[in-house]
């Protein structure tokens, strides 16, 4: 089935070659990332974008327009053939590494912008010169920029142009959040959201954090990492099947952010990104883990630039190490009587992100003049 929709996908982006403007997306949900962009090059600019999702159930698939072009592309021969042989003018993805391992930059692709799908820094959980085929990347803020001339100052690489846009998932987040009534708890929800990696929570301590945090009355929810869910679903289950009795325990499977963020009191992660778009959103603070550090980069401890993964950890909340797993109820308790967060997170992020609320017309601004000298 992959085979034959891709193989009809490929088909209908050849029909659209050459293109203007296209978009691709690992999967459904990267699509957060660019909407706002595309919202405005299709009806502030009345542009025609492409977009293929890898993802044969992408709701983005039944979004079609006049000037909104999704297509699906997924199996791994034909995804190929796209990225090798493709004629366009302007690609956006979120994708890292191209040129670095199966998917080459095609030569008909005339500039090519790396949008950020998380907040965190680009120094350190990236593999060296993960960015190098991009033409233009989209910063979420400063810290990007800095984070960019010092990699291509290390490895002499070309300079890209580096646009102050921010970051389009939180734009959304927070005009949603703002715009919908808060939920008071009867209960102190608590959602676990571990990232997926080497000896993260689920792997280390999962069973004890859980544990002490139902010793409090806490609603406890696991949110598990997208990956965690294709590749190791039995986790999930053993975990299903081990508090099946237990009525505050709850896995939360779906992929989406808002509704999960909207009845949180507060989250406890090891070293996931989504939790600052959690934080920033919803001004609560944060439990940090501390497991072993995910890095593909082993030089981030000689820049200057240090990851915002570890500079902002304790401004988001509060971290323990593993051995203290069992206190991690009492560490909660004392966060939901501490006030001061909401401020911190408001100052950490107005200062550091770029264009709030605006972040869409900013790229998507970019992309237009791009195409005039193209």
């Amino acid at each position: 089935m992959s085979f034959i929709k891709s193989f009809q996908g490929y088909l209908k982006l050849r029909k659209c070659m050459p293109i203007d403007i296209i978009f691709y997306s690992e999967g459904k949900g990267y699509f957060v990332n660019f909407k706002s962009i595309i919202d405005e090059l299709v009806n502030k600019y009345n542009k025609r974008v492409v977009y293929v999702t890898s993802t044969i159930d992408d709701p983005v698939l039944l979004m079609e327009t006049n000037n909104f072009i999704p297509i699906y592309i997924g199996n791994l021969f034909f995804i190929i053939l796209f990225f090798n042989y493709l004629k366009a003018k302007v690609l956006i993805m979120t994708l890292p590494s191209i040129d670095t391992f199966y998917l080459r930059r095609s030569p008909h692709v005339k500039h090519m912008i790396y949008v950020n799908h998380s907040m965190i820094s680009m120094n350190m959980i990236y593999l060296p010169m993960a960015f190098e085929s991009y033409d233009a990347i989209c910063c979420v803020g400063s810290y990007h920029e800095k984070e960019i001339r010092e990699m291509e100052a290390e490895y002499s690489t070309k300079p890209k142009f580096l646009i102050k846009a921010g970051y389009p998932a939180l734009d959304d987040l927070i005009a949603k959040y703002n715009n919908t009534d808060k939920v008071i708890n009867k209960k102190t929800i608590i959602t676990i959201a571990p990232s997926w990696q080497e000896n993260n929570i689920i792997d280390s301590c999962i069973e004890k954090l859980v544990n002490s945090l139902l010793d409090k009355d806490f609603i406890v929810k696991l949110r598990p990492h997208p990956q965690t869910i294709k590749r190791e679903y039995y986790k999930i289950e053993r975990l299903m099947e081990l508090y099946k009795n237990e009525p505050n325990f709850e896995v939360e499977i779906s992929l989406g952010n808002f509704q999960s963020y909207l009845h949180t009191d507060i989250m406890i992660t090891d070293w996931s990104g989504t939790i600052y778009k959690f934080a920033f959103t919803t001004l609560k603070p944060i439990i940090f883990i501390n497991t072993p550090i995910k890095v593909l980069n082993n030089n981030y401890k000689s820049y200057k630039n240090t990851p915002v993964e570890i500079s902002w950890r304790e401004q988001l909340g509060t971290s323990i190490d593993l051995q203290d797993i069992n206190t991690v109820g009492e560490l909660a308790l004392s966060l939901l009587h501490n006030n001061d967060f909401q401020d911190k997170l408001v100052k950490l992020r107005d200062n550091n992100i770029y264009n709030i609320g605006a972040s869409g017309s900013i790229s998507a601004e970019y992309i237009i003049q791009q195409l005039k000298v193209l």
